[in-house]
């Protein structure tokens, strides 16, 4: 049991990076933390060979108890951190992550009591919960799903700085600009100053010279507002998310005519797009300004104003829309292949939301030449959809799983 202990209480400053994650310079955590807790808990384990186990048998079998009564002493501190509107039925998807980690959040406890019934053991312990830690683990999962389900991210921005006619896009063929145009050679400030705020976030870019060769589009401005091309890009490479927009630099000129000031406004336009369905899930309209004697310095300084704003913004609209997510169902893009016609699809249907547990409906969006593509609210992630229906036979035969990333799933109906 002593051993027991001094591994609690090394494995809880674990889970200090984690508290770093919540909380930076940027976007500091609460001051207001909960103050630990103490929590009375019971937990069971069951013995191997019941009465006449060994005795190192035994003991294992009451260090399991122990960690259990843990386990549930964190819980019950989840409990009452999470207001009940968030309790709900994938509120299980939350809790495990942090009650696998329950060893970190317990700083001291004592065994109150073990009882040995032969067959099962329990203990009950007095633990004293780190509250403060809980939440902002919690936090923590909502912003960034602990890292373990990062979605990667494509960046499309058109980039307009002082001095050009056009907007400069990585994706278009500048043999085919129009005569006077003047573009720059292609820097990327914009898209590089999302992607130096955003990894510090933890999130993973796709390099575009994954797509080197591989695009060809015809009126590159048009893809701008073109959801169902941009996925369509996105899918040749790993990208689940698709950052798209403008970002665009002016100079207004001096502040008065006796001042050498140059003043510069740059303004990010963008949107993030789901590539498995094309849902957007943040706009973000952002701005900065700033003044300096070479315009092209207001120029990139301005833009690196608006891009913290931008980045900011982003960031707390995706944690939002993460944290409808981990508390109720998501939307994943399913593609069924071998649809024989529209009944095949209406029984897989019925099947998904008959007898797969967490699925909650299943809406058809098209089907054309043996294919239906569909979108699933279920209460998980989309590789825990594949799984149940990799695992669960629909007419007699399992569904083959073909593609599966954090944005949808594909499969296809064996042939009979």
């Amino acid at each position: 049991m002593r051993e027991l202990l001094i591994s609690l209480l090394a494995l809880a400053a674990w889970t200090a990076p984690l508290a770093a994650i919540a909380g930076d310079a940027d976007n500091p955590a609460p001051a207001a933390a909960p103050k630990a807790q103490t929590v009375k808990a019971s937990g069971t384990a069951a013995v191997p060979g019941g009465k006449s186990a060994s005795k190192a048998a035994r003991n294992n079998a009451i260090e399991k108890a122990t960690f259990n009564a843990l386990r549930s002493a964190v819980e019950q501190t989840v409990g009452v951190l999470i207001d009940s509107e968030s309790r709900t039925e994938n509120f299980q998807l939350i809790d495990d992550r942090i009650l696998s980690k329950s060893k970190g959040y317990v700083s001291s406890f004592k065994v109150l009591e073990t009882k040995d019934e032969g067959e099962e053991v329990s203990v009950t312990v007095e633990a004293v919960v780190e509250a403060g830690k809980v939440k902002t683990t919690l936090g923590s999962i909502l912003h960034q799903l602990e890292r373990q389900d990062m979605p990667r991210v494509m960046i499309l921005i058109a980039e307009q700085m002082i001095g050009q006619t056009e907007p400069n896009m990585w994706w278009s063929n500048k043999d085919n600009a129009k005569p006077g145009t003047v573009t720059a050679t292609d820097l990327g400030a914009a898209e590089n100053i999302l992607v130096d705020l955003l990894s510090k976030k933890g999130f993973r870019f796709v390099d575009r010279q994954a797509l080197s060769g591989k695009i060809s589009v015809s009126d590159p401005a048009s893809l701008l507002s073109d959801s169902k091309r941009v996925q369509e890009i996105a899918n040749l490479t790993d990208a689940q998310l698709i950052i798209v927009g403008k970002a665009v630099v002016k100079e207004h000129g001096a502040v008065d005519p006796n001042s050498t000031m140059r003043s510069c406004m740059a303004d990010y336009s963008l949107r993030v797009i789901k590539a498995g369905n094309g849902e957007i899930v943040a706009t973000v309209n952002a701005n900065g300004t700033f003044l300096a004697v070479n315009p092209t310095t207001a120029g990139v300084k301005a833009l690196e104003k608006a891009g913290k704003r931008a980045a900011d913004e982003l960031i707390g609209k995706m944690l939002e829309s993460w944290r409808k997510e981990a508390t109720g169902p998501r939307t994943i893009a399913m593609k069924i292949k071998g649809v024989n016609d529209f009944s095949t699809f209406l029984r897989l249907k019925t099947w998904m939301t008959s007898e797969l547990e967490g699925v909650k409906a299943v809406r058809h969006r098209q089907t054309s030449n043996g294919v239906s593509v569909a979108d699933v609210e279920y209460n998980g992630p989309a590789d825990q959809l594949a799984a149940a229906l990799a695992e669960t036979p629909f007419e007699s035969k399992a569904l083959k799983v073909v593609d599966i990333n954090a944005a949808g799933v594909t499969v296809e109906i064996p042939s009979k």
